[in-house]
Formats: structure tokens, sequence, C-alpha cells
């Protein structure tokens, strides 16, 4: 039980430091140009409890707790005056928003609408979302550099923790019958005459096997937090590059930099990570224009909690990895241009630039309508496939709940 409840709580901590990093990219770009801030909430309405700061008729100045539904026009009806947005806690703990006065295209004669403003900042507001999201993840990466990232090094390198993985299971070889799979940590090898041998290097596993070839061995190897026995026998005589067991290995271990080197570091593991969804975006679209065959690997929170899950069992610097890619990949989808999604909206103003006028915002609200819609429906087809795809693991996760055995 308290597994999952950890697990929950890690996902929903790393949904709002991202939604709220996102949003307030958003406020403070608003508020810094000038521009009127109705409402900041984290979570979607309805609203449960909400602050704003008014001042009364004596000018004293003070925090009011509003709840439900009010908004600043009923407020600015009382005897007070709002000079502050509301900040919202709201039911639904999915996303968050910032309502920005006039970003539908309302009070354009309003100097402190964001209609009224002209396109460079009303860029400037759209893009401080995506750039805090790239920013967090940039300091996520270097956190992790600082705190030590796994990363492959080879058999003379020293690192701390290091641990010989499996990368590969050749079809039909001895590791793939005896139950091996990717990402399995060998731990250790249990000889035919008792011996039990430690294994931190990648050739002293190889030596072991090959030493050991036609006689039967105990691979002791890790899985999550789950220690598995595999009974095998090396083979004397192997496939060409498979080995006697039949697996790639990689010898992984936890580096350590200092602050400088990190700080660098970060940021550049960002564009890197950048830099591949952007070639992988581009061969997506360039297959579909062609009519090729169009294979996506989406994930939705469902499969986000099985992730965190494996990535908290893996240990810290995993998960710190795994919450910086997570922030880097929600300021790339952000960025494309479709409606809904704050590029969708940054393409509707190069067109106003374009055209020298504003497009129509009937026009502009009902494509970011259908855009959400679309989104909507896909979020639930791949939650559904997300359920099906980690059956087994839901499985795993429904077996550390006490009240489930």
């Amino acid at each position: 039980m308290l597994h999952i409840l950890s697990v929950l709580f890690i996902f929903f901590a790393l949904l709002a430091i991202l939604v709220l990093t996102h949003e307030w990219g958003h406020f403070a770009m608003a508020r810094w140009l000038g521009i009127a801030v109705e409402e900041f909430g984290f979570g979607l309405p309805p609203r449960v409890i909400g602050l704003v700061k008014v001042r009364n008729e004596k000018k004293r100045r003070y925090w009011k707790i509003i709840r439900k539904t009010i908004s600043l026009q009923r407020l600015a009806e009382l005897k007070e005056k709002i000079i502050s947005p509301i900040y919202s806690l709201n039911a639904i703990p999915f996303g968050g928003f910032v309502k920005i006065i006039g970003e539908d295209g309302e009070e354009k004669n309003n100097p402190h609408s964001f209609a009224n403003q002209t396109v460079g900042r009303r860029f400037l507001v759209l893009i401080a979302g995506i750039t805090m999201n790239f920013l967090l993840g940039s300091l996520f990466f270097t956190l992790g550099f600082m705190l030590g990232f796994p990363e492959i090094a080879d058999d003379a390198t020293k690192i701390k923790d290091p641990k010989v993985q499996i990368t590969f299971v050749a079809p039909t070889s001895p590791a793939e019958q005896a139950g091996i799979e990717t990402g399995d940590i060998i731990r250790s090898i249990i000889l035919p005459n008792g011996k039990t041998i430690s294994i931190d290097k990648v050739i002293t596993l190889q030596s072991l096997a090959e030493t050991w070839a036609g006689q039967k061995i105990v691979v002791e190897a890790l899985r999550g937090n789950d220690l598995y026995r595999f009974n095998l026998e090396p083979r004397a005589n192997p496939p060409t590059d498979q080995g006697a067991i039949g697996v790639g290995l990689a010898r992984i271990g936890i580096t350590q930099y200092s602050f400088w080197e990190a700080l660098k570091m970060g940021p550049t593991r960002s564009v890197q990570l950048v830099w591949i969804m952007f070639d992988y975006f581009r061969d997506l679209v360039t297959n579909f224009l062609q009519a090729k065959k169009v294979q996506v690997e989406l994930s939705g929170p469902v499969g986000i909690v099985v992730l965190t899950n494996q990535m908290k069992e893996m240990g810290w610097p995993y998960l710190i990895q795994f919450a910086g890619a997570i922030s880097v990949n929600l300021a790339f989808i952000n960025f494309l241009p479709f409606p809904a999604l704050d590029g969708g909206r940054i393409l509707f103003l190069i067109l106003e630039k374009l055209k020298g006028r504003p497009i129509s915002p009937k026009i502009e609200k009902t494509a970011h309508a259908i855009g959400l819609y679309f989104l909507l429906f896909l979020m639930i087809v791949i939650t559904f496939k997300d359920v099906s795809r980690f059956h087994d693991k839901f499985a795993i996760l429904l077996d550390k709940l006490q009240f489930w055995r």
C-alpha cells in the first residue's frame, strides 16, 4: 500500500512542478509586461479555494479567502479593490492554468488586455511557458550530473556503484531460454563448484561464461528491486557476435561532476534531447507525407505512472533524469504548431504578422477548440493503450498492496 502511494505521490508532485513551472512562465511574463491576469490556478476547475489580495475603503491591504466560482468581476462589486490575481487550488489535480484578461480576443480596448498588446509582446507571453519547462529540464539534468548520473563506462574506468546490465538478448540463446530480459542487472554468478563470483565488469562475466562453457551455471540478476536466479548452460561454439550466453552487455556506474561542469552539461543535455525529438518528429512527418508506415510510441498519465515506478525502483539518479526528460519533452510538444498548444497560438501570431491584421477571433477559437477535443480524444486512446501495454506492470504493483493479498 505504501509503495503505490509513494509512486502516486511522486507522480503528482512531478506533475505539479512541471505544470506550475509552465504556467508560472506565462504568468510572470504577463505581469512583467503589465498585462492583467485574473487567475493563476493549479488543477482544473471547480475551484476548491483561492486567495486574492484586496484593499478596503481605509486603504488597508490584506489577503481574502474565496471559494467556488467567484470571479474578479463579482469581487469588484464588493467594497474592496482587487490588487492581485486570484491564486487558486482546484479540484481536478491534472494540469493547471493562468487566466489572462483578453487571451481569447476580448477587451481589445483595455490597455492591460492581452488582445491589446503587440504581436511581439504576446509572443513573449506564449513562449515563456515553453522556455520555463526547458530551463526546468536543464535544472534537473544539472542536479543529476552533480549527484551522479548512471553512464556507460569501460572496465578500466573508475566509477561509483558499477553494474553490468543486459542490453540485448539474442533469440533462442541460453539467456533467452533461461528467462533473462533486457535491462536485467547481473549481480553474481554461481559456478558448478558452488563458488559465487560477484560481477562488476563485463570481462569478468564473459571470461566465466567461456571458462564454464558446456556446464550449468546460475546467474543472479536484479530486475527492479527483485532478485532472480536463472539456470543456463553457456555455449562452447556460439554464433558469431553472440557470445557464450547470447547477450549484449554494458558496464554502468554513477559518474559525478563538479558544479561548474554540471552547469554546462545540463543545458547541453536538454538541447541534445530537443534535437533528438525534432529529428524523430521530422522523420515521422516525412514518412506520413510519403505514405510510408508510421509507428508512434506515446505514453499518457498511466504510462508515466508505470515509468515513474520503474525509475523510483532504479534509484534517484534515474528519477531525476526522467523528470528532466519529461520537462524538456513537454516544452517540445508545446512548441509544436498545433491548435490548443502554445505553438498553435504562436502560429496564429505569425499569420497575423504576415497578413498585417489579426485572424478572426471566431476562426482561431474554433481551431483551438477542435485541437483541444482532438488532444483529449488522443489522451483517451493512449490511456487505453497504456493499460493494455503495461497490464503486467500493474499486476506487479497490485501485488505490493497489502490489502490485495
